[in-house]
């Protein structure tokens, strides 16, 4: 079975396995989550980053992560990626 890939955050592409060959006709993208905790592991703040460690967008509590994981998607559609 041939290699399969799916677009990153920075244009390029990325190798897949296999198993996610049912995800071919799809858009993936991938983002990474980095976050800040304090001491007791409450957030303190968080940031999505792109696989080149530029931070797309930030948010200070959970309720804001999934809003702002939307405007960091919109961002990539509106920039053809």
């Amino acid at each position: 079975m041939g290699a399969t890939y799916t677009h990153s955050l920075m244009g390029g592409l990325v190798p897949t396995t296999p198993s996610d060959s049912a995800l071919a006709d799809r858009r993936t993208f991938v983002v990474v989550v980095r976050l800040v905790l304090d001491q007791r592991d409450r957030l303190v703040y968080g940031e999505v980053v792109d696989l080149g460690a530029r931070v797309q967008g930030r948010f200070q509590t959970w309720r804001r992560l999934a809003p702002e994981l939307r405007v960091v998607l919109a961002k990539l559609k509106q920039d053809g990626t």
